[in-house]
């Protein structure tokens, strides 16, 4: 997902050509719809069940666990600044409305029709989710936006090219092949962005 927090994607995005200009207003404009996402969906979120935890926690650092609040929604809506892009002729740089699910922070929120809560499904869903939350945990807010959308830039503004969306999904089928073999994500995060530029 583009700025937010990671989107677990069921699709392929279009890509386009953005300008330093558009980079800058897609980071600001991003943070401020994804605080708003969270300050709207984070009060009526829950905390992790116990088998969540459970599953979870030989994986992800115990401050992850503890501030994690999940919430299923009936839909991810693009952010109305996106109309930007629209008007512009260009397709917005990620549709979020074929999203499963997007890491607001700490936050989780889940499309309701497209998760099946008590799934093996579910848990990896959740770990993806649950890697984009230790990831902003790990480099701040300020580095995981910029660390996103200029990722997203570098990968020819492909969603799946997204170093940050390239570790969740590698660490979450890890986890799906050895759900039993325990490794920490919080070192997988220090290690991976230690090397980027």
């Amino acid at each position: 997902m583009l700025i937010a927090a990671g989107a677990f994607w069921i699709g392929k995005g279009q890509a386009m050509s953005a300008s330093e200009e558009e980079l800058a207003y897609l980071m600001r404009e991003g943070r401020e719809w994804v605080n708003e996402l969270r300050a709207e969906h984070r009060p009526g979120a829950r905390r992790l069940e116990e088998k969540e935890r459970r599953a979870l926690e030989g994986f992800f650092p115990e401050a992850v666990l503890e501030a994690a609040r999940v919430k299923q929604v009936q839909e991810i809506v693009n952010p109305a600044f996106f109309s930007v892009f629209e008007e512009s002729g260009k397709p917005p740089p990620i549709d979020f409305s074929r999203a499963r699910a997007m890491a607001l922070r700490d936050t989780v929120i889940v499309v309701e029709s497209r998760a099946n809560s008590g799934s093996r499904d579910w848990l990896e869903l959740l770990f993806h989710e649950l890697v984009h939350c230790a990831q902003f945990f790990v480099l701040g807010e300020e580095d995981y936006y910029r660390n996103y959308v200029q990722g997203w830039a570098a990968a020819g503004e492909r969603y799946r090219g997204i170093p940050i969306e390239e570790q969740a999904y590698s660490l979450a089928s890890r986890y799906r092949a050895e759900p039993d073999r325990s490794f920490s994500v919080e070192w997988e995060v220090r290690e991976f962005f230690s090397r980027q530029p």
